[in-house]
């Protein structure tokens, strides 16, 4: 997730500094990173190596170790399956014949889609909407690059006149899960259970809360996740891990369109 943090980092600077010097470094090095020393980083970076700790810790690292080991997990794909969502026999098929490959990819994808309009609950869509609308405190969750689908989704929000707060790192989201009250609602969007498996001490926040907690996945059935939850909102009738998270951004697009209805 820092490493994502770095990337929006050099999204908003126009020019070179000693954090864009070590992120750029850091990213075209970052296989042979573990096995280097804050002294050598901060020599082939020339910086010192006390700007090299303060780096760390700017990007909430709690130490260069600390960075370099994350880093390092971070970066290296060890398994396109988890990567790409892609099996072997997809990662072949990409290979030998990526014009097939794009075809059944897409299929899978619109297929993932339409599956969506015979599944998704919209009496309990239209009422989570109407809680938001009726909400003061409506607090959005989620992991990685469903965060920024959830960012769209606050910015669409916002245009109406509604606000929601959305934690953008898993610091932020801890913090937000620590204060939820009786009064508030958490909604966590994941579409195969990731956010509970990187997130764990926010989930058991959010669970030992006295908030209205509502999820919304593309995982059909109940697992030891959903009992907790007031609501469970299974978007799919089953589960196309290689589709990825389309028909959860595609009903992000249709929530922010329909509230906008609900409101008028």
């Amino acid at each position: 997730m820092s490493a994502h943090n770095m990337i929006k980092y050099l999204n908003h600077q126009t020019e070179e500094n000693v954090q864009t010097k070590l992120i750029h470094f850091i990213f075209n090095h970052y296989h042979t990173l573990q096995h280097m020393t804050i002294i050598e980083l901060a020599q082939r970076c020339y910086v010192s190596t006390a700007s090299v700790s303060r780096f760390a810790r700017n990007f909430g690292y709690h130490s260069f170790d600390d960075m370099k080991n994350s880093i390092a997990t971070e970066m290296t794909i060890s398994e396109p399956y988890v990567t790409y969502r892609m099996t072997k026999q997809s990662l072949k098929e990409l290979s030998s014949h990526p014009d097939e490959f794009y075809r059944l990819f897409a299929d899978g994808i619109i297929t993932s889609i339409k599956d969506t309009v015979n599944t998704l609950p919209f009496e309990a869509i239209d009422m989570l909407l109407h809680r938001i609308l009726q909400t003061d405190d409506v607090i959005l969750f989620g992991y990685d690059i469903m965060i920024d689908e959830l960012r769209i989704f606050q910015s669409t929000l916002l245009s109406c006149g509604i606000i929601v707060r959305l934690g953008e790192t898993p610091d932020v989201q801890l913090e937000l899960a620590k204060h939820l009250t009786s009064h508030s609602t958490a909604i966590v969007f994941s579409s195969f259970g990731t956010f509970f498996a990187k997130l764990p001490t926010v989930y058991s926040h959010i669970v030992q809360s006295n908030a209205h907690l509502i999820l919304v996945t593309q995982m059909p059935g109940s697992n030891i996740y959903t009992g907790v939850f007031d609501e469970v909102l299974p978007i799919s009738s089953k589960t196309n891990v290689e589709a990825g998270s389309y028909p959860m951004n595609f009903l992000l697009d249709y929530m922010a369109r329909r509230i906008f209805v609900l409101q008028r």
